[in-house]
């Protein structure tokens, strides 16, 4: 059975870039491989939020993690002690405590039409 995923991305605090989506089947990868991902997005920013909408998706165990991706370069720049320049998030806002968002905190199970809302969190 498949059934869509609709997903909110909100609290962008600019329209640079791309919002990077990577939806994952296992805590393998999550959240900062995306060659580990079922699906990857990559959404255009018009304003303080993306819908993004994941058509025919399988039922099953998931996990999403995002990045605004403001300079364009496919990846996630990092400061001093490897902390985000760029904004990040995960399903369930899952938080990143002395590292990232694990699988276990963001995982939902999605059975059939599934909304979720991720806030895009910048230090």
């Amino acid at each position: 059975m498949e059934s869509s995923i609709h997903i909110t991305v909100y609290n962008l605090r600019n329209t640079q870039g791309h919002v990077l989506l990577s939806v994952f089947k296992s805590e393998d990868g999550f959240p900062n491989n995306p060659a580990k991902a079922v699906k990857l997005v990559k959404s255009k920013i018009t304003g303080d939020k993306v819908e993004i909408v994941l058509d025919n998706m399988p039922v099953g165990d998931y996990a999403i993690s995002v990045m605004h991706d403001e300079n364009d370069n496919g990846k996630m720049d990092t400061g001093a002690f490897g902390i985000p320049k760029e904004g990040y998030g995960a399903s369930n806002d899952a938080k990143a405590v002395l590292g990232p968002p694990s699988y276990k905190d963001a995982h939902f199970d999605h059975q059939q039409s599934t909304s979720l809302k991720i806030k895009m969190k910048y230090f």
